[in-house]
Formats: structure tokens, C-alpha cells, sequence
């Protein structure tokens, strides 16, 4: 059975645009292909935060943000998604701080982790944590150094 013409140029126009759209929201960091576990938080202010800037855990990168909106009639305005490995337990009382990355002004979120959790008390996709914002020099230096530095 020989296919038409016809039929072949309209397959491959479907792939191409398939292959297009796919290829747009990839570089964008987002993969809707994965099955990761999306997050949120709520921040007085996102600090030149910006759409697949990098998520990370202990400097280990888990994940990207997706989505930054701002919602007004909230008591923090700046709602920020974001998507983390699917192996990553996430502790209830995880605070996802946003960061410096390095002195030339690159944001990043890092979620501190408390410690382990027990299975059944891990957060589900879909779930708030809470949001904070990290000086530049904790940032790049880390609690524990700056407060070595002090003593």
C-alpha cells in the first residue's frame, strides 16, 4: 500500500510542529513530558527571580521554577511554582529561600530541608511551603560561615 503525498506532508507537519513546541518549552525548562512534584511559595518580593532559574537542595540542583505570578489580594504578593525530582522528600516544615547565586545578580531558590521525614509525613505535589529571602552574603557564604566569621 503505497501513502499519498498528501498524507506524508501532513504527517510531517504535525511532528515539526509537535517537535517545535516541545523544543520552545524545553528551553524554557519546563518538560511536560516529566513527572515531578510541583511546589509553591509566597514571597514579598521575587528579587530579579525568573522563570527556570535553577532550584536547589544543599547545592545540588533538584528542579526549576515554572511559574512566577503576581496575586494582589494575597499578604505576600509573588506567587512562585516550582517543579523538584520526583527522590527528593520534601519535610513539611521546608522553607524554600530565594538566593544570590553569584555577585553578578543570578537568582536561584534552595530549599532547606529540616531533616528526614517519615514517609507518610511528606509533602505531596501540589503543596505551599513557606518563602523567604537570603541576603546576598548568606547566600553565597552560608549561615554557618558568617556566623563564624562573627564569633
Amino acid at each position: 500500500m503505497k501513502i499519498p503525498y498528501e498524507v506524508r506532508i501532513g504527517l510531517m507537519a504535525v511532528i515539526a510542529i509537535f517537535a517545535a513546541i516541545w523544543g520552545y518549552k524545553f528551553l524554557k525548562g519546563q518538560n511536560f513530558l516529566s513527572s515531578d512534584n510541583q511546589f509553591y511559595a509566597y514571597y514579598d518580593y521575587a528579587d530579579q527571580l525568573n522563570v527556570s532559574a535553577p532550584v536547589f537542595v544543599k547545592g545540588l540542583e533538584v528542579g526549576t521554577i515554572t511559574k512566577i505570578q503576581f496575586e494582589p489580594e494575597g499578604q505576600k504578593p509573588i506567587r512562585v511554582d516550582f517543579e523538584v525530582r520526583n527522590d527528593i522528600k520534601v519535610h513539611p516544615q521546608t522553607v524554600a529561600y530565594i538566593i544570590s547565586t553569584g555577585v553578578l545578580g543570578g537568582k536561584a531558590i534552595t530549599l532547606s530541608i529540616p531533616g528526614p521525614c517519615p514517609s507518610d509525613e511528606c509533602l505531596s505535589s501540589g503543596a505551599q511551603l513557606e518563602g523567604g529571602n537570603r541576603s546576598l552574603f548568606s547566600s553565597l557564604l552560608g549561615e554557618e560561615d558568617i556566623k563564624s566569621s562573627i564569633d
